[in-house]
């Protein structure tokens, strides 16, 4: 009966260190890492919302964005034009012209400035039958067949009056187109000729200076007489 009892007690005590060396492998075991488990499949449309990509792959454009790919692949779209080389001029095709560059228009020549007197101006002179010594005949010539029958200047500050009365043994007509090529050739502007009683007046201006001239009948007899009188700046 010892021998038996001494038999099942061993067998218990064999059991009980069997079932602690079970356990702790166990433990062992679970705290060791396992095989890698292999990426679920998603189903179609399940990126929808992040722009079909998924959580690890970036943030991907808005919904409704237009992207690059988009405009490469849309109808009649070109490729993007090339950036500019800095170390390359760039080139223009020849014949070709710049967009909003036109003919210039041709320029105008316009008359030179004539300067009618020069300061300082004559003192106040008179004659009869003849032209005073300091009469500016360069801006009021005679007309062709004249007889000088008197005179005249008088000065004040830059401003020359000088007059003239002459005989003609030419037409009112030829008078008074010889004083308008004159006068036109100084840059002077011409006015409209009047007529009144047989005596036809004509006007000429320049800036602040003017011209008058009157041509009609003589007091008995058949030539025209004319007269000029002019208003003269000096330095224009």
């Amino acid at each position: 009966m010892a021998k038996l009892m001494r038999g099942t007690k061993a067998f218990v005590v064999t059991g009980l260190l069997l079932a602690a060396v079970l356990l702790a492998g166990g433990v062992i075991l679970s705290g060791l890492p396992g095989p890698a488990s292999a990426p679920e499949a998603q189903p179609a449309g399940a990126g929808a919302g992040t722009g079909g990509l998924s959580p690890d792959s970036g943030p991907g454009p808005a919904p409704g964005e237009f992207t690059a790919e988009d405009a490469a692949s849309a109808p009649g779209a070109r490729p993007p034009a090339a950036s500019p080389d800095p170390e390359r001029p760039l080139e223009v095709p020849p014949g070709s012209t710049v967009a909003g560059a036109g003919t210039l228009p041709a320029s105008r020549v316009l008359p030179e400035v004539e300067t009618l007197l020069e300061l300082p101006l004559p003192p106040a002179d008179a004659a009869e039958g003849r032209l005073v010594e300091a009469f500016p005949e360069h801006v009021l010539p005679l007309s062709p067949g004249t007889k000088v029958l008197a005179s005249s200047i008088a000065s004040s500050g830059n401003t020359l009056q000088a007059g003239l009365r002459a005989s003609t043994s030419s037409g009112t007509d030829e008078v008074l187109a010889f004083y308008a090529s004159h006068f036109e050739s100084l840059g002077f502007q011409p006015g409209a000729p009047e007529t009144s009683g047989g005596t036809t007046t004509a006007v000429w201006s320049y800036g602040t200076s003017a011209v008058t001239v009157s041509v009609g009948p003589a007091t008995g007899g058949a030539e025209l007489t004319y007269s000029v009188f002019a208003v003269l700046r000096a330095g224009v």
